[in-house]
């Protein structure tokens, strides 16, 4: 890498968050069309054995993107993170995950808003380990070629969500205050396992290079997804999800949060 163009990147980028100038824009270029590559099967690898090798395979799709797109107008930092799928999000406190093709997911834990004796925050946890240890590894097998990066997390909604499956909905009317703990427990939770990831990535130019690949100053959270919230009312966001979210935010010195559409 061209370290001085890089220290560039992030000097424009940090310009850009803090203008108050209209008409400023950042160019990334994520993927060139009429290169494709094709994308790498979770099923062709076993877990967590095959875990350096998978992420082999992905540091070699993402050095051939870079000499793709080598000499454009890029303000993209090259940067990569383990990826497993969605599961990784949750499973670190345990539960069964299941590999598809592009994807994990993992089965509900717990059968009611009260139980939290199910779930447990333990650093020998399989989902935690390949998401630590692997951002540990690139950042020490490819240094110099490309960034270590954070994987991200979801927010206490989501979490709580994919903990307790559709039934969660119904937590909000018949059981709030077991939600409320519910969701306490997973905001202590992600910031636990969060840290893990800071730890392991490190700082770029000051900053953290975040779960999309955007570059965020000082100790920053990212991606934070609230998918959730699009599917409670705004009065049940703002009494189960607005204050952990801002606890989680107030954490880091940065956030990037990301919320899929209503759609």
């Amino acid at each position: 890498m061209d370290m001085a163009r890089m220290q560039a990147v992030a000097d424009k980028t940090r310009a850009f968050y803090e203008t108050n100038t209209a008409g400023c824009a950042l160019l990334k270029v994520k993927e060139i069309a009429t290169q494709p590559q094709p994308a790498l099967c979770l099923t062709d690898y076993n877990f967590p054995k095959d875990m350096r090798r998978y992420l082999d395979d992905r540091a070699a799709r993402l050095l051939h993107a870079m000499a793709l797109r080598d000499g454009l107008a890029d303000d993209t930092l090259p940067a990569l993170a383990p990826w497993y799928g969605i599961a990784e999000h949750s499973a670190f406190l345990g539960g069964k995950v299941t590999f598809g093709e592009d994807t994990s997911w993992q089965d509900p834990v717990l059968e009611d808003a009260c139980g939290l004796s199910a779930l447990a925050m333990d650093e020998a946890n399989q989902s935690l380990r390949l998401v630590v240890d692997g951002i540990a590894y690139l950042r020490e097998r490819y240094e110099g070629q490309f960034f270590p990066m954070t994987r991200g997390v979801s927010g206490a909604l989501e979490m709580a969500n994919t903990l307790r499956g559709s039934d969660f909905f119904y937590d909000f009317y018949e059981d709030p205050d077991a939600l409320k703990e519910l969701l306490k427990y997973c905001a202590h939770a992600l910031v636990w396992y969060y840290d893990k990831q800071l730890e392991a990535a490190g700082q770029v130019f000051g900053g953290t290079i975040t779960g999309f690949g955007e570059w965020l100053p000082g100790r920053a959270v990212g991606q934070l997804s609230e998918d959730t919230t699009t599917m409670i009312s705004r009065a049940q966001f703002e009494e189960f999800g607005r204050p952990l979210t801002q606890e989680i935010c107030t954490h880091c010195d940065s956030a990037f949060m990301h919320t899929h559409a209503l759609s």
